[in-house]
């Protein structure tokens, strides 16, 4: 199983180099231009589950954020300016409140025990987290969701799916102690896939504030 896994990643990598750039940094630019208002300037930032770092680099270029990413696999066209720790996201190798925000951008739902990556990343973040998953509302669209993820991912066997429900992470989210104090729906198409997805932006000790809207 675990040579069939780098062989996934090896693929998806490949696939990822000769994709056109663009393709890439747009999805990383639908996603940062959601959270990024409730991000400060020059903030420490960590991205988990970091892929191949481009919204850790538009949060450089456009709030001055010192950002490091923290992810399982290094390979295929990683952005240089991003910094890159390999770990294990059950046990991130970070100081408690080292960063002023953590990032969880379509990750959760790769974990094979998402409550303990949240925990992580509730540990190392200060003030707050920026969570964004697939908007899933019935069994017919987590199917279709799982199955577009896999083909996006290249990864057709032995990689965990934990996709919930937006209500059931929201559950998860109170569990941890944190608080929504924004939510946006909104809607992406990569590869003429589209995707639905849920932004939360989350803090501690914050009366929640849900502002968002569904948006295309």
């Amino acid at each position: 199983m675990e040579r069939l896994r780098r062989l996934q990643l090896g693929v998806r990598d490949f696939a990822a180099r000769i994709l056109p750039a663009r393709m890439l940094e747009d999805r990383a630019e639908a996603m940062v231009k959601r959270f990024e208002p409730f991000i400060g300037e020059r903030e420490a930032v960590v991205d988990i589950g970091c892929g191949y770092c481009h919204a850790g680099r538009i949060l450089q270029q456009w709030k001055g954020c010192t950002v490091t990413g923290a992810d399982v696999h290094f390979g295929g066209p990683m952005v240089p300016e991003v910094p890159v720790v390999l770990c294990d996201g059950g046990r991130l190798p970070f100081a408690n409140r080292r960063f002023e925000t953590a990032l969880l951008l379509t990750v959760l739902h790769h974990s094979a025990r998402p409550e303990g990556v949240l925990a992580e990343a509730v540990r190392v973040a200060r003030q707050r987290l920026v969570v964004i998953e697939d908007r899933c509302r019935s069994a017919r669209e987590r199917v279709a969701t799982e199955v577009k993820d896999r083909l996006i991912n290249a990864e057709l066997f032995g990689h965990p799916r934990r996709i919930r429900a937006p209500e059931e992470w929201e559950s998860l989210f109170t569990e941890k102690g944190l608080s929504t104090v924004h939510r946006e729906d909104y809607s992406h198409r990569m590869l003429g896939l589209r995707f639905d997805l849920v932004v939360w932006v989350l803090e501690k000790g914050k009366t929640a504030d849900l502002s968002g809207e569904a948006s295309p």
